[in-house]
């Protein structure tokens, strides 16, 4: 009862205002026409039959009712991808023909529209299947217009919830597939035909729309393009029964703008993924690369936390930038192996490690020919220590004791007035022939006489010669194999430092190609990186 007075206010202030009794004896005579009309509608009985806006308004049973249904999307509110939804303010539009609610405007002065609530009269029950919220239904509390030719006209807004399966695979370079289905609760295909509205006016198809969905009134998102938004009729059936059901499905395809996640998540990851290379480029002496190391892993932590929060919780894909992270997450972790590595072949020595003669080749001839790589020439260890060491022998050890100061009189001169000491030192040389350059023989010689200093001891000790001479001679081979061993020690770890150097040069390269190659591979798959067409809602 309350509702049918509250109906009579409405109906009576609408009619006032439509046939223009702004005051006097007009609008109150409109207001009784109004009063008239809305009486004869639902308040009196046709043919002993009253108004009943619980049956369906038809005057054949076996007939069908045509439910013509749009929906003019007015701002997309939320994509929310973790929990899979999407939000949107849409009104609804629905058309039909009621054969119950008709008159003859000359009857009542010319009236041929009436505003009444929509819960006072019969509506079809259509409501959304996919809702996420559990709100399947629009506003009720809005009014529909009714025509003098029983054509009925309704708009609810609504604020739908949808559920919508996020793909991530490409994220953040998606496209997501979202739509809205409604179709009648209660009645079959029989009883009601549901129809999109464009069909009402144009000749289309009957099962697809291509521009399903109304966006004149839309707001454009500032993260979503819609790129297409068909419309589609589909027949289904319950479980257990086979009576046809009708629904129409709303779709919305929707592709996202990914400059937010390329300046915020793309490209402080390219950088940190080459940002590890020069980890192989900074010097091994220096203890800066294993914490560069760690603390790009570190950070790379934070990234992970950043996509956990946005992407949905699902074991079926792997999201692109997730792919990315873990790449570069490799990348990182090895790094830090290969820096191990290198710190322990850097800090080699001849006391812990010998040299086999395969990593000489490779790691001191081969590779650095290959990669460009010019080491400082070395002299070697044995013309180092000889270009500091010459031999001078004693004015006594000269024929007839003349002194010499001459260096190739001297270096020649390697026998004493008895002659014993050139012939041991000549047969300790293996032959020592005169063709033989002073260079080469004086060499030739501390060679022999480092590498059998001790049985060398013994022979000058046999020697007839003074035990100043002897003990001159035997410092001065000391003093030279030790120089020799010192030069041969410093050498090796020189050559080991080295081998580390070629090393990180090989991974510097390596891992450069493969972070370029691997961030073109994963980033480059995304298809929407290709689209080129434009979004209908610019």
């Amino acid at each position: 009862m309350f509702i049918g007075c509250v109906s009579v206010v409405v109906v009576c202030q609408i009619a006032l205002l439509t046939l223009g009794g702004g005051g006097g004896g007009g609008g109150v005579e409109g207001f009784h026409k109004a009063k008239k009309l809305y009486q004869k509608l639902f308040e009196s009985s046709h043919d002993r039959y009253k108004y009943n806006k619980y049956v369906r308004p038809v005057l054949n049973e076996s007939k069908k009712i045509d439910v013509h249904i749009g929906l003019k999307l007015s701002q997309l509110i939320d994509v929310d991808e973790k929990n899979q939804y999407i939000a949107a303010n849409v009104w609804m539009v629905y058309q039909w023909v009621d054969p119950t609610l008709q008159w003859e405007p000359k009857e009542f002065d010319d009236v041929r529209t009436l505003y009444v609530p929509a819960v006072s009269i019969w509506h079809p029950d259509i409501v959304l299947y996919n809702t996420a919220d559990g709100i399947y239904e629009t506003t009720n509390g809005t009014n529909a217009i009714i025509s003098h030719t029983g054509h009925i006209e309704w708009g609810p807004p609504a604020s739908f919830k949808v559920g919508c399966t996020i793909d991530v695979t490409y994220f953040p370079f998606d496209q997501q597939n979202c739509s809205f289905e409604f179709g009648s609760w209660t009645y079959n295909a029989h009883e009601i035909d549901i129809k999109h509205i464009s069909q009402k006016s144009h000749a289309v198809p009957a099962d697809v729309i291509e521009v399903g969905i109304d966006l004149q009134d839309f707001y454009t998102n500032v993260e979503w393009d819609l790129m297409s938004v068909p419309a589609y009729k589909m027949n289904f059936s319950y479980a257990g029964s086979e009576t046809q059901f009708i629904k129409w499905r709303f779709e919305m395809i929707l592709r996202r703008k990914f400059l937010f996640y390329t300046v915020n998540l793309i490209i402080p990851l390219i950088s940190h993924a080459f940002i590890t290379i020069l980890v192989f480029y900074i010097p091994a002496a220096s203890t800066e690369k294993m914490n560069l190391t760690i603390n790009i892993l570190l950070s790379l932590t934070v990234f992970f936390l950043m996509l956990a929060e946005i992407v949905p919780v699902t074991s079926l894909v792997v999201p692109l930038l997730g792919k990315y992270l873990l790449f570069t997450l490799m990348l990182v972790a090895s790094s830090i192996v290969v820096t191990v590595l290198t710190y322990q072949v850097h800090f080699r020595s001849s006391s812990t490690h010998s040299m086999p003669d395969w990593t000489r080749k490779i790691f001191l001839y081969w590779l650095p020919k290959f990669l460009v790589m010019q080491r400082p020439k070395v002299e070697n260890s044995q013309d180092v220590h000889l270009k500091y060491i010459r031999l001078r022998l004693c004015p006594c050890l000269s024929d007839g004791g003349r002194a010499t100061d001459s260096g190739d009189d001297a270096d020649q001169r390697l026998v004493d007035s008895t002659g014993s000491w050139h012939s041991h030192t000549a047969a300790a040389a293996g032959g020592v022939g005169p063709t033989q350059s002073r260079r080469q023989r004086t060499q030739t010689v501390l060679m022999n006489l480092s590498r059998e200093l001790a049985d060398d001891m013994k022979a000058i000790r046999r020697m007839d010669l003074p035990i100043e001479v002897q003990r001159a001679i035997e410092g001065a081979l000391f003093i030279a194999n030790h120089l020799k061993k010192e030069d041969q020690r410093q050498r090796t770890k020189e050559d080991w430092k080295y081998v580390a150097l070629v090393i990180d040069r090989v991974f510097l390269w390596l891992y450069g190609a493969i972070c370029l190659f691997g961030t073109i591979a994963i980033i480059c798959q995304a298809p929407m990186l290709y689209d080129e067409r434009t979004p209908i809602t610019k």
